[in-house]
């Protein structure tokens, strides 16, 4: 799945989970953490932190993150968000917790 969008990634999360205001968290996760530029009014708008690597061919550069889904019976329930720099092809892959063994663990 590709990042096409809020309501994109709020469909196809709603095919696989129940997530309590999935489209508030979708919109914060998205104006929060995504590496996309932003288009408003014709103008480009940047992430606002430092500068961001960007790759000049294929599998150059993979940003990651985990995204806090919720807690249920006192566990928590994450997502690995893996971005694909130069294609812009972003995963989301389900965790017990927010380490980085988890990521390790999917990129084995």
């Amino acid at each position: 799945m590709g990042h096409r969008g809020v309501k994109v990634m709020v469909n196809h999360l709603q095919e696989h989970f129940f997530i309590e205001k999935l489209d508030s968290k979708a919109r914060d996760f998205d104006a929060r953490y995504l590496l996309c530029c932003h288009v408003k009014g014709g103008n480009i708008i940047p992430r606002p932190w430092g500068q961001t690597y960007r790759s000049k061919g294929r599998n150059e550069a993979l940003h990651m993150d985990h995204l806090l889904i919720g807690e249920y019976n006192d566990s928590k329930f994450y997502l690995l968000v893996l971005k694909y720099d130069f294609w812009d092809f972003c995963e989301l892959i389900e965790c017990s917790n927010a380490a980085a063994t988890a990521a390790n663990a999917v990129l084995d």
